[in-house]
């Protein structure tokens, strides 16, 4: 969002109010210490990184235009394929990017959804299930429907998580109370756990859509912008990562006031996506109007700035593997077992970056990549889908 950007997929929902603050949780729910975990805060940042710096690989794959997207909202892979949600539906393309159907239909037939907020797969059934905000339904690889059930108390939710025989039904702070961080379901939406949110808040002004769990390590974990702790989630819960209580944070009161909220050195967090060894954070420097991309490397326990840019504004440098545009990993899917990081890119954009001077002249990491990237570039249209781009991190 997920966007998950939602989604990591990143899915923001409604900004009334642009506003962020990690206030301090109940530590009832962990038994570990704040010194035995890391603590993640724009002020460790470490300089800069690049993606030559923590990439082995880069390849990209041309969505064929039989069927023309709207704008991407996540792409998942099973065995089939790759599966990718739009605001027109949920669409199956093969591993060579050419467009096979649509899984279910659009409407407000039984069988049928009116929005996919969110989707999940589960390989070993062979089976799709679609979020419809209070509903789930579950359709086959092929498309067609199978059954439906409603979401945990009929609430709505925008996020769904899917770990072995188990559904993850995650909340984020809003307009209403938030009562439950998440609900664990079984696959027919039987609730079998769930964790209580034991913060007690004043009146908001804002509601966030965003990526609240993220995988790594076979393990889904949650977070929300008012817990200071990213939790494992299971029974019970379990700490694996604080966020700094320092000047990047913000008070209760600080919600109450845009102009106060806008005099305070502090990030709102947009998304967090996570492999083996990194995890991604997107987030908005409020003070500066600045959008950061960041890289935590779990290995050596540094944290670093990926790509600075304007707010609301799209970055047009290069990335530094084949100098092609800059790569901004927005979901995560597994190739025969190989975590792979993934951003879709417009068509127009490719041709006008590799049209560029300062392509032409550029010499990257891997120059034969960069001829690739031409190659590319010389097959595109400008208005043909978007180009999937996928990278295979150090392990």
């Amino acid at each position: 969002m997920k966007p998950k950007i939602s989604g990591t997929r990143v899915k923001l929902l409604k900004l009334v109010l642009i506003a962020g603050t990690f206030l301090l949780a109940a530590c009832s729910d962990n038994s570990h210490s704040a010194k035995s975990l890391p603590i993640i805060t724009p002020a460790s940042l470490a300089g800069y990184i690049s993606l030559s710096d923590i990439a082995v690989e880069v390849s990209y794959l041309k969505l064929e235009n039989s069927l023309l997207l709207s704008d991407i909202y996540d792409v998942k892979k099973a065995l089939p394929g790759y599966y990718i949600s739009t605001r027109d539906g949920l669409f199956h393309f093969d591993n060579q990017g050419k467009y096979q159907f649509q899984i279910g239909k659009k409407g407000k037939g039984p069988e049928e959804y009116q929005y996919v907020e969110d989707f999940v797969i589960d390989e070993k059934s062979q089976q799709i299930y679609i979020l419809n905000r209070e509903v789930v339904k579950v359709y086959d690889y092929s498309g067609s429907f199978i059954r439906s059930f409603e979401t945990p108390d009929k609430e709505s939710f925008y996020e769904m998580e899917i770990q072995g025989k188990k559904l993850i039904f995650p909340k984020g702070f809003g307009l209403m109370p938030l009562e439950k961080d998440w609900r664990i379901t079984d696959l027919d939406g039987n609730t079998v756990a769930m964790k209580s949110y034991h913060i007690t808040t004043g009146e908001i002004s804002v509601e966030f859509r965003s990526n609240l769990c993220f995988e790594a390590e076979n393990k889904i974990f949650y977070w929300n912008q008012l817990n200071d702790t990213i939790f494992q989630v299971g029974t019970p819960p379990e700490a694996a990562y604080f966020f700094a209580n320092d000047n990047f944070r913000v008070t209760e009161n600080d919600l109450a006031s845009e102009e106060n909220l806008r005099k305070k050195l502090m990030w709102q967090l947009i998304s967090v996506l996570g492999t083996n060894r990194y995890l991604f954070f997107d987030y908005v420097l409020m003070k500066e109007m600045k959008k950061n991309h960041t890289v935590y490397d779990k290995k050596e326990m540094q944290h670093y700035m990926l790509i600075q840019e304007n707010f609301n504004e799209e970055s047009y440098s290069a990335n530094s593997f084949d100098n092609g545009p800059v790569f901004i990993p927005k979901s995560k899917i597994f190739n025969n077992n190989e975590e792979l990081m993934i951003d879709w890119i417009n068509a127009f954009t490719i041709k006008n970056h590799v049209a560029s001077e300062a392509f032409k002249n550029s010499t990257p990491k891997h120059p034969e990549k960069k001829k690739e990237l031409e190659q590319l570039a010389n097959r595109l249209n400008e208005n043909d889908n978007p180009v999937l781009m996928l990278v295979k991190l150090k392990n």
